[in-house]
């Protein structure tokens, strides 16, 4: 039988799974059992929010490196 991917442990796995500091964790678990499925998936939105943030920042990073890997390329195949 699978786990009830809505209980308290599986709900915490998925956020450690997902990247999320310990204090969102910590946050998240405390209002989840008071809070409505509104509220949770506003802060489950912010959240995401952040990680596509570092994702982007990540993106930039690679494409300066690529930039200069290819300029370097370039310039050894003159």
């Amino acid at each position: 039988m699978w786990p009830d991917p809505l209980s308290i442990e599986s709900v915490e796995q998925n956020l450690k799974d997902a990247g999320c500091p310990d204090m969102f964790i910590r946050l998240f678990l405390a209002r989840y059992a008071t809070s409505t499925p509104d509220e949770q998936m506003q802060m489950l939105l912010e959240q995401r929010k952040k990680l596509l943030e570092r994702l982007h920042d990540s993106q930039k990073h690679l494409d300066c490196m690529d930039y200069l890997c290819y300029h370097i390329q370039k310039q050894k195949t003159k």
